[in-house]
């Protein structure tokens, strides 16, 4: 059993090291504002679905 579970975390990091590797892939030639999940663009995201949100809201 600990075995499997073993190499379950394995292929589990594998997958996870796999989409951070995707993701920063597909953002690299993107400004950081236009990164919808990460700080300054997420904010933009939300303010371009929401225009009429107020500051509590946005938090």
């Amino acid at each position: 059993m600990d075995q499997e579970k073993r190499e379950f975390n394995e292929k589990f990091m594998e997958l996870l090291y796999s989409i951070r590797k995707f993701h920063m892939l597909s953002h690299k030639n993107v400004s950081p504002l236009q990164d919808t999940s990460r700080g300054q663009g997420r904010i933009l995201a939300m303010l371009r679905l929401k225009s009429e949100i107020t500051a509590k809201d946005l938090s």
